[in-house]
């Protein structure tokens, strides 16, 4: 292909896109959305979705891998890693193995975290800079070099 012939492709695609036929720049083709800027139900900025292959991470590959049966095998190998996670757990009596199987069936223990926690409502955009760092310097001059506020030890 010659140059002008080039040319001459990039100057009518550039005409196509700057034209005012909203079919050729793809408008029709966005989001319906509301006054303030939020999709309307039944749009979707994402129309074809994820595209195949992407997301394919560690956990997703081994879950295909584990549903494969060896070459020289009968059984998937998600099979065998179960009988010898069991084997090494009961027969064997590994205590990191039957705590690993406990979890995975009936789940980690719940755990209550207690604590309490200060909080301060400030009107930030109704101060001035300086009451704003004034605000800033007093609170960092309460909590000190520890990052606690005083008080709450």
């Amino acid at each position: 292909m010659s140059q002008e012939n080039t040319n001459n492709e990039i100057e009518n695609k550039t005409e196509e896109l700057s034209s005012d036929n909203p079919e050729s720049t793809g408008l029709n083709k966005l989001p319906e959305r509301d006054a303030k800027g939020r999709m309307l139900p039944g749009n979707t900025a994402n129309p074809n979705g994820r595209p195949k292959g992407v997301g394919l991470n560690l956990t997703s590959l081994l879950k295909q891998k584990l549903e494969e049966i060896p070459e020289d095998g009968t059984e998937k190998y998600k099979d065998l890693f179960i009988k010898r996670l069991l084997k090494k757990a009961l027969i064997d009596g590994d205590i990191k193995s039957l705590r690993l199987i406990i979890n995975y069936v009936d789940g980690l223990p719940t755990q209550r975290v207690e604590g309490t926690i200060n909080t301060v409502n400030i009107d930030y955009e109704n101060l001035s800079d300086s009451q704003l760092k004034e605000r800033i310097s007093s609170y960092l001059e309460r909590i000190g070099e520890t990052g606690e506020e005083e008080g709450n030890s």
